[in-house]
């Protein structure tokens, strides 16, 4: 059995932008959601986020109206870097509709 069949909540592909950030007083940086699940997102952006745990996300999907508008934090679980993007794996505790 996969890890994706223990998964209590599968994960959705799902792409559209994200805005995130690691500090709530500072700017939205934008990221590019994979796929998102009730209790976990990932993700890709250009930034390496090195040594943050703590991360705050807005979706904001516009026209893709099968996506929901979310506002959530988390901390984040994973990080791996391909070429020149970084997946972040982020636990999503906090979520609320936009």
């Amino acid at each position: 059995m996969s890890n994706d069949d223990k998964r209590t909540f599968p994960r959705s592909d799902m792409q559209c932008p994200v805005l995130y950030r690691h500090d709530e007083n500072k700017p939205w940086k934008v990221g590019k959601m994979q796929n998102l699940s009730a209790t976990g997102m990932c993700f890709i952006t250009a930034d390496n986020p090195q040594s943050e745990k703590k991360i705050y996300i807005h979706v904001k999907p516009g026209s893709q109206k099968t996506i929901p508008e979310i506002i959530a934090s988390g901390d984040i679980i994973r990080i791996e870097s391909i070429n020149d993007e970084y997946v972040l794996a982020c636990n999503l505790t906090t979520v609320s509709r936009g």
